[in-house]
């Protein structure tokens, strides 16, 4: 068909032949129609013993033929592929030709190439068959010299590099000492017995357990030890029984951990083989002593017969006294080694603080296991308990605070650096946690000291002082944590000492120094400010308001931002225009002129704030202030003339008002003859 498929005289619609719309072309015929398409192949391919490029076009062509999928066609190819490459292998294996080749991994490469097999499928095929054989002579718990020759073979012929080595071997020798492991772990945190140290030994060399593949199976038993110890201390409602538990995470790590890991390592054999090379040493020295007391007593012979027989008997005396001294010696350490391990099982139970927990291992720690927040909490809580030491429930519900010495306090801090370790944390960690506890101490203080009056006096003040060089506070932050226990205490209005507030003439004189307001005081701080020094020129009844100070100026000092200014601009004057100008009027009426002026000086102030357009209706001038009997506008004037000589003040009233020059003039030319009147009118009041 592609051969004449360009012919002019091929009858249309003629294609390949295939099973396509046949009665074999059915869902419940596909099991048949890879069956036959996986006999066919495995039947050409083991008449020809491997894969060849004609099998591979006619394979093709089949499945087209049989309407198989690429997926479905390549899995069928792969396994037949599969089944000729383990095939192969085990013929080259078991004849021992890939032992003699000059590189077996060449050997392999041909295989992989005349099966036609995946290289990455052949590698996991090697992978597997390497576990099978490990895990067959792991169950027998003992290898032995030839056990290990038959392990390396098998590592060379089928080229297994050496981390895949180390992973087969975690994943089946490993979990035997991870068993034993475990049982030990079980025993809680007590010193580890010479048996239990010589199963891990005899584990180690019985199975050939590397020694990195034995201090990865450690880590990871020991870390979910670790883990279990910190889960349970979490589940504690109290901070003491949390305690106990983190205690005795730390003694667990120092008298069960270091050993093993030690053990482990081969750090264990090492000190003992310096420790047998001291003793040897130590003897050598004792017979050299020895040596040397015999030629004295030879030159003595020499010199005396019956002193030479004397010194023979001695000599002999001494021998048997020597052995009879070094067999008591040997009795005696022993006892004594005995007498130690009870006495360290008993320090365990007790949780006193023992040698061993000074040198608790490093290296296994739960640093990548735990956050951050959950080991600052951690190390706290226990830093918390050291400090306050054990307590004594009593039947009747109270309790009694132990008294604790010097070696008891120096015993916990030590379990604090080991609790540390153990937690993984770096010194930045644990110098946050003491700092935030030293923030914490110190703020519980300042609070007690300002519940009373709530200032602070001279005693109060160094008494706070000492406290905060204990603490080893920096000022800035012990100066901000008083801040903050005031305005807890007493309010926002009272953050500040009065000695120490803060007021506009010492933000400005700071601000000339090159002080940063901003970074001395909170933005709340400074808007309240800004606001108290507005109200109080907006209310001072001087007129006085300088809006260029005010509105511009001073919150760009305290870095207020322009909208927040004009609302609280907003919020201070709103409608007290109107207010104030009613006010005025009233007080005017009720013949006080002292409040009406005081009134029209802050109308002023209100206006200089939020000054409004003047508008013009009609024919004559109109102020800004607004009222209907203009007479009465006039009379406050001339009251305000009266008492008020300021020129300025008067031509700023006069504008509010829409008072011209020639009704200026004629106000201020009669503001004596008013005063006398208002000053007779205020006598006569106060006659009757």
């Amino acid at each position: 068909m592609a051969k004449f498929a360009n012919e002019d005289d091929l009858i249309p619609g003629l294609g390949m032949p295939s099973i396509h719309n046949g009665p074999w072309d059915l869902e419940t015929k596909r099991r048949d129609i890879r069956d036959a398409y996986r006999l066919y192949t495995e039947e050409v391919v083991g008449r020809e013993g491997k894969f060849t490029p004609q099998i591979e076009a006619d394979v093709k062509e089949l499945s087209v033929i049989l309407c198989m999928g690429a997926k479905e066609a390549g899995e069928v190819r792969s396994d037949v592929a599969g089944a000729l490459y383990k095939k192969l292998l085990r013929e080259e294996v078991q004849s021992r030709r890939i032992d003699t080749a000059q590189s077996p991994a060449q050997v392999l490469g041909e295989l992989v190439q005349a099966s036609g097999y995946s290289p990455q499928a052949a590698a996991e095929l090697h992978k597997s068959l390497y576990r099978q054989k490990l895990q067959q002579l792991v169950a027998k718990k003992k290898l032995t010299a030839e056990d290990e020759e038959d392990l390396k073979r098998i590592r060379r012929i089928l080229c297994i590099p050496g981390d895949v080595a180390g992973q087969v071997m975690r994943t089946t020798a490993g979990r035997v000492l991870e068993e034993i492991l475990a049982d030990i772990y079980l025993m809680g945190a007590k010193p580890v017995g010479e048996y239990e140290s010589e199963r891990v030994e005899a584990c180690i060399k019985d199975l050939h357990l590397d020694r990195n593949v034995a201090i990865d199976v450690v880590r990871d038993v020991t870390k979910q030890r670790l883990k279990a110890y910190v889960q349970q201390a979490q589940k504690e409602r109290d901070r003491r029984s949390a305690a106990q538990v983190l205690k005795k995470l730390v003694q667990f790590n120092a008298l069960v951990v270091t050993p093993i890991l030690e053990k482990v390592k081969g750090t264990d054999a090492a000190k003992k083989e310096l420790a047998d090379l001291l003793v040897q040493a130590a003897e050598k020295a004792k017979q050299e002593e020895q040596a040397e007391a015999a030629v004295k007593a030879a030159e003595t012979l020499q010199e005396s017969s019956s002193g030479a027989s004397e010194s023979n008997e001695k000599a002999a005396k001494g021998e048997v006294s020597t052995s009879g001294t070094e067999a008591k010696e040997l009795q005696v350490k022993k006892d004594e080694d005995a007498v130690e391990s009870v006495k360290k099982m008993i320090a365990a139970q007790r949780g006193e603080f023992g040698e061993e927990e000074r040198k608790g291992q490093k290296e296994i720690t739960l640093a990548d296991e735990l956050e951050g927040p959950v080991k600052a909490e951690l190390y706290k809580n226990y830093l918390m308990y050291s400090m306050s030491g054990d307590v004594v429930e009593l039947p009747v519900g109270g309790v009694i605070r132990k008294k604790s010495s010097l070696v008891t306090r120096q015993a916990e801090m030590n379990r604090l650096t080991q609790l540390g370790d153990v937690l993984g944390m770096s010194q930045a960690e644990v110098m946050a946690v003491h700092s935030d506890l030293a923030e914490q101490a110190y703020r519980s203080q300042v609070t007690e000291v300002l519940r009373g009056t709530g200032s602070l006096t001279a005693e109060r003040k160094q008494y706070l002082e000492e406290l905060r060089t204990q603490l080893n506070i920096p000022q800035q932050q012990a100066d901000k944590i008083i801040r903050e226990a005031r305005t807890e205490v007493l309010g926002a209005s009272a953050a500040l000492d009065p000695e120490e507030r803060w007021t506009i003439d010492k933000v400005m004189k700071m601000h000339k120094e090159g002080v940063t307001i901003a970074k001395m005081l909170d933005e709340p701080q400074r808007r309240m400010l800004l606001r108290k020094e507005m109200d109080k020129k907006l209310n001072d009844g001087k007129g006085e308001f300088d809006a260029g100070f005010l509105l511009d100026e001073l919150p760009k000092v305290l870095d207020i931002e322009e909208r927040r200014v004009r609302m609280l601009l907003k919020e201070l004057v709103g409608a007290r225009k109107r207010m104030l100008l009613v006010q005025a009027v009233s007080q005017h009426r009720q013949r006080r002129p002292g409040d009406s002026v005081t009134s029209m000086l802050n109308l002023l102030s209100v206006y200089r704030a939020q000054p409004e357009e003047r508008t013009a209706e009609g024919t004559g001038s109109v102020g800004v202030v607004q009222w209907g009997e203009r007479e009465e506008l006039k009379e406050l004037y001339g009251i305000f003339c009266a008492k008020v000589a300021d020129a300025a003040k008067r031509s700023e009233l006069a504008d509010l008002f829409g008072l011209n020059e020639q009704e200026q003039q004629e106000i201020v030319s009669g503001a004596d003859k008013r005063a006398e009147k208002l000053q007779q009118e205020q006598e006569e009041e106060a006659f009757f």
